[in-house]
C-alpha cells in the first residue's frame, strides 16, 4: 500500500506540473 500510495503521489505532482507548463503554453499564444 505504501508503494502504491507514493507512486500516486508523484504521478499527481507530475500531472499537476504538466497541465500547469500546458495552459502557460497556451497563454503565450494567446497574449
Amino acid at each position: 500500500m505504501q508503494i502504491y500510495d507514493n507512486y500516486t503521489k508523484q504521478y499527481h505532482k507530475y500531472a499537476t506540473i504538466n497541465s500547469r507548463n500546458f495552459a502557460a503554453e497556451n497563454n503565450k499564444y494567446n497574449y
